[in-house]
């Protein structure tokens, strides 16, 4: 049967309609639902695209309206009055650090003020504003890494605290279990519950020190 049918192959009846108990009629007709349903589906994701990007713009406009407020109030409250006539630049409201209109604002002590996301990278490598270098938190500690060392450490104590004959209760119980499944569900409740017990009384306390 050749994959693409034209209307003239088919098979009507008398009244004009088609006749169903053609094969090539149903195939047809098939193919017309199939071809009907994909145009349907593609039109669905357009509209959605579509609304995505306008919704998109929306939160965007949204976003660059609040940030000019928020300026609008910082120069208010610099200048220490609420009735003077103050501009708002469109320039004012792009981060100075990667020049883009600003999606919300981060606002340091010194009063300098950037886009959230600038902030976030900046402050992952300096505790200092970009602009005028104040500090705008304490410098942060240096965390000592977790070596193998300390790590076989932690497990060791770990393994002298536990009462005794745990390892030999445990191996009893596990014989008394009756299928492999229940025998790996045993030592998987016992390898993460002492997982959570190194990490809660070694790891933790080791890290927070």
């Amino acid at each position: 049967m050749a994959l693409n049918i034209s209307r003239h192959e088919l098979i009507f009846n008398n009244d004009g309609t088609l006749d169903m108990r053609r094969k090539i009629n149903k195939i047809w007709l098939q193919r017309q639902h199939n071809n009907q349903v994909i145009a349907l589906k593609k039109e669905i994701r357009d509209l959605r695209e579509r609304n995505m990007k306008q919704i998109k713009k929306c939160k965007d406009d949204l976003s660059a309206e609040i940030t000019k407020m928020l300026l609008f109030k910082q120069k208010i409250n610099k200048n220490g009055a609420e009735d003077i006539d103050i501009v708002v630049d469109d320039d004012d409201c792009n981060c100075a650090i990667c020049m883009e209109p600003m999606k919300g604002i981060t606002t340091l002590r010194c009063g300098h003020s950037m886009c959230p996301d600038c902030f976030a990278q900046h402050s992952r490598e300096s505790n200092a504003c970009p602009f005028c270098r104040e500090e705008f938190s304490s410098k942060p500690k240096r965390i000592e890494p977790l070596t193998d060392a300390i790590t076989s450490e932690l497990v060791t104590n770990w393994a002298e605290l536990i009462r005794p004959n745990y390892f030999e209760d445990m191996v009893n119980v596990n014989i008394s279990k009756r299928t492999m499944r229940e025998k790996s569900d045993h030592l998987h409740y016992i390898v993460t519950k002492n997982a959570e017990i190194i990490i809660r009384n070694m790891v933790r306390p080791w890290y927070e020190s």
